[in-house]
C-alpha cells in the first residue's frame, strides 16, 4: 500500500520538477594572428587558430587581440560548432596599476605639457639687447632647448607606461558544439588609425634613353595596431571604410528671379572642357562583380614589430614617354620641361605627388593629376632658365561704336620665345583668348599668330621646334564688344613686371 501511495506522489509532483539549467563550459583561447589588410584610414587583423572544445555549451573567452580592439566591424565565424553570439569583455589585467598610479601619471604628463608650452613661447633671444644680457639670454635659449629634449623623453616613457596600462577587452564566443573535438575559430576587426599605409613613388629620367620614364612605387607601412607582426602576409586597400556610404540624392534645381534653386550648379571639376565622348555599347553577358578600390598584395610576408615602420617597393616599371617644354607665360614666366607618359595606367597612382630624379640628380615633387580623362599623362621636371619668354602688351585701345551704345576694346600682346640650349627643344605654348559669359558681349580673335583655338575654353596652343639658339614671336590681338552703360571687367588682375621695349 505504501508502495503505490509513494509511487501516486511521484507521479503527481512529477511535472512541477523544473528541468535543470546548463551551465556553459567556459574555455580561455589564443588566436593567432594571421593575416593584415591595411586601408588609407584603418587596419583589419584576422586571428584564426583550432580549439579543443567539449560537446555542448561553450564559452571561448578569446584572448591575444589588440589593445584598442572595438567591435568597429567585428566579425566571428566558426567550423564545426554552431556560434550563438559574441560579445567584448573586459580583459584580464596583466598587472595591478593602482587609481592613486594613473591619477599621478596622468598629472606629470599635464605638468610635463604645460612647462613644454611655456619653453616653446620663451627660447626667443633678443639679439637686439646690448652687452651681457644678450649673453645671458643666449644661453637661457640653449637651457631651455635641452629641457625641451629631456621633457620629450620624460613624455614619451610615461605614455609607453601608460599603454602599458591598458587593459585590453577579450572576446567571448557563445558556442553550440554538437561534437566533441577539434573547432575552427575565425575573429576579424578593424582599428581605426590614422595613415596606417602610404603610397610614394619615384621617377627617374637617366641616360643614356631620355624617352622612357622608371616608375618606382612603395609603401610606407607603419604598425599601429598594438601587436607584432610576425611573418604575415599584408593587404593593402586603396579605398576609405570610414567614409559616408550614403549615396547622394539629386533634388530639382529650379530657377527663379534674384535667386537660385536648392541645387544650383554643385561641384565642378577643374577640366571645364571635356571633348565630346563616343558613347560605347556594352557587350552582352555576364556582368562582372566591382571591387571597391584597388587591391594590392605585398610579395613576401611582413615582419614589423609593434610600433615599427618600414617602407616597402611594390613596382618598378619602365613607361615610353616624350619629352617637351611646356610655357604658360600669362601665368609664369619660366618654361617647365614636361613628360608626356603613354600606357601610365598600368602604374595605378594613388598618391597625388611624386618625386623626381632628373638624369641622376634630385629635382624635387612634381603633382600627379590622374583625372584627366586622357591616355597621357603629363609630369612636370621642372624649370628649365635656358629657354626664355617674354609676354608684353602691344596695342590697348578703347572706343565707342554704333551710335555709342556699345564699346569696343582691341587689345594685343606678344610673346617671344628664345632656344639657348646647343640642341632643338619641342615647345608647347599656352595663352588664352577671354571667354563671353553674356551674349550682349562678343569677343572677336583678330591675329592668333598661328595658334590652335579651342573656341569653348579660349585656350590657345601653338607646337613647335625651335632650333638651337633660335628665338620666334607670336602676336595675339583680339576685340571685345559690349554694351557702353554696362563696364564689364576685362583688365582685372593686370600685372606689369617689367617694360619691354623692342
Amino acid at each position: 500500500m505504501s508502495k503505490f501511495f509513494l509511487s501516486s506522489l511521484l507521479l503527481a509532483l512529477a511535472p512541477w520538477v523544473a528541468p535543470a539549467q546548463t551551465t556553459p563550459t567556459a574555455i580561455r583561447q589564443a588566436l593567432p594572428l594571421r593575416a593584415v589588410t591595411l586601408y588609407l584610414d584603418a587596419a583589419e587583423l584576422q586571428h584564426e587558430g583550432s580549439a579543443t572544445l567539449p560537446a555542448g555549451a561553450v564559452d571561448v573567452r578569446v584572448t591575444g587581440l589588440a589593445p584598442a580592439l572595438t567591435d568597429y566591424a567585428l566579425q566571428a565565424d566558426a567550423t564545426g560548432a554552431e556560434l550563438e553570439g559574441l560579445e567584448l569583455v573586459a580583459g584580464s589585467p596583466r598587472r595591478t596599476v593602482g587609481r592613486d598610479t594613473l591619477g599621478r601619471r596622468r598629472h606629470e604628463i599635464a605638468l610635463l605639457s604645460a612647462e613644454k608650452e611655456f619653453l616653446k613661447q620663451n627660447t626667443h633671444a633678443d639679439n637686439n639687447t646690448p652687452g651681457r644680457w644678450a649673453e645671458e639670454t643666449l644661453r637661457a635659449g640653449t637651457a631651455y632647448s635641452a629641457r625641451l629634449v629631456q621633457i620629450d623623453e620624460q613624455l614619451a616613457a610615461l605614455g609607453t607606461a601608460a599603454a602599458a596600462d591598458v587593459i585590453p577587452p577579450d572576446l567571448l564566443l557563445h558556442l553550440q558544439v554538437p561534437r566533441a573535438g577539434q573547432v575552427r575559430l575565425r575573429v576579424s576587426y578593424r582599428l581605426a588609425t590614422a595613415a596606417p599605409w602610404r603610397p610614394t613613388y619615384e621617377l627617374r629620367v637617366s641616360e643614356p634613353n631620355l624617352r622612357q620614364l622608371r616608375v618606382v612605387s612603395r609603401a610606407a607601412l607603419r604598425n599601429d595596431t598594438g601587436l607584432p607582426w610576425t611573418n604575415l602576409p599584408v593587404t593593402l586597400r586603396t579605398n576609405t571604410p570610414s567614409a559616408q556610404t550614403t549615396r547622394p540624392a539629386l533634388d530639382p534645381w529650379t530657377v527663379a528671379f534674384g535667386r537660385a534653386g536648392n541645387e544650383g550648379e554643385g561641384n565642378l571639376d577643374d577640366f571645364a572642357v571635356k571633348g565630346p565622348g563616343t558613347p560605347g555599347t556594352a557587350a552582352a553577358g555576364p556582368a562582372a562583380a566591382p571591387d571597391l578600390g584597388a587591391s594590392l598584395r605585398l610579395p613576401a610576408p611582413v615582419t614589423l614589430p609593434a610600433g615599427g615602420a618600414h617602407t616597402y617597393v611594390l613596382g618598378d616599371f619602365t613607361l615610353p614617354m616624350r619629352l617637351e617644354y611646356l610655357a604658360i607665360p600669362k601665368k609664369d614666366e619660366e618654361v617647365f620641361l614636361v613628360g608626356r607618359v603613354s600606357d601610365w595606367n598600368q602604374v595605378n597612382f594613388l598618391a597625388e605627388t611624386a618625386t623626381i630624379f632628373y638624369r641622376g640628380t634630385y629635382v624635387g615633387t612634381t603633382d600627379l593629376d590622374t583625372r584627366a580623362y586622357t591616355d597621357t599623362l603629363e609630369v612636370s621636371f621642372g624649370r628649365d632658365p635656358q629657354v626664355q619668354l617674354t609676354r608684353t602688351k602691344r596695342e590697348d585701345f578703347e572706343g565707342p561704336i554704333s551710335g555709342g551704345s556699345r564699346t569696343r576694346a582691341r587689345l594685343g600682346y606678344e610673346i617671344n620665345v628664345k632656344n639657348t640650349h646647343p640642341y632643338a627643344v619641342r615647345l608647347r605654348l599656352l595663352d588664352q583668348l577671354p571667354v563671353s559669359q553674356e551674349k550682349e558681349i562678343t569677343v572677336k580673335p583678330i591675329d592668333l599668330g598661328g595658334a590652335a583655338l579651342d573656341e569653348p575654353s579660349g585656350k590657345l596652343t601653338w607646337l613647335f621646334s625651335l632650333a638651337p639658339g633660335a628665338s620666334r614671336r607670336f602676336p595675339i590681338a583680339f576685340t571685345v564688344e559690349a554694351p557702353a552703360a554696362q563696364p564689364i571687367n576685362l583688365r582685372r588682375d593686370r600685372r606689369v613686371k617689367s617694360p619691354k621695349f623692342r
